[in-house]
């Protein structure tokens, strides 16, 4: 009873891990370049205490668009003025949602305050 005990959870731990690293890959495929990274904190020690300069320095290794990885938070960052104001000018809609946090879901604000509410027929319409 013991080994089918076992196997069963080897296969569903192997299952788990090939799902988790197909899904790892997948959502890598979508995203610009970005630099290695920690696991845990991310890039967070590669930006230093002057950030701007090492935001241009990774700029002319990865180009004017990068992902980078801030704790657990994903961040996408524009280091092109031209490119910036096409985002910002073609592609608002896309880019205008906020990060919510989950303090802000544990009291369901993001559902009655406007400060949380996400981009919208009904943020546009209040």
């Amino acid at each position: 009873m013991e080994f089918v005990l076992e196997v069963a959870l080897y296969v569903v731990l192997g299952l788990a891990l090939f799902r988790s690293l197909h899904l790892l890959r997948a959502s890598k495929a979508k995203l610009p370049p970005g630099p290695p990274r920690l696991p845990i904190i991310g890039n967070l020690l590669e930006l230093g205490d002057k950030p701007h300069r090492s935001m241009a320095r990774l700029a002319k290794v990865l180009g004017p668009l990068m992902t980078l990885k801030l704790g657990q938070v994903t961040t996408i960052a524009v280091s092109s003025p031209s490119l910036a104001r096409e985002i910002v000018q073609k592609h608002d809609s896309l880019f205008s949602n906020k990060y919510l946090h989950d303090a802000a879901r544990v009291l369901d604000h993001h559902e009655f305050g406007i400060t949380w509410l996400p981009f919208g027929p009904l943020w546009r319409n209040l």
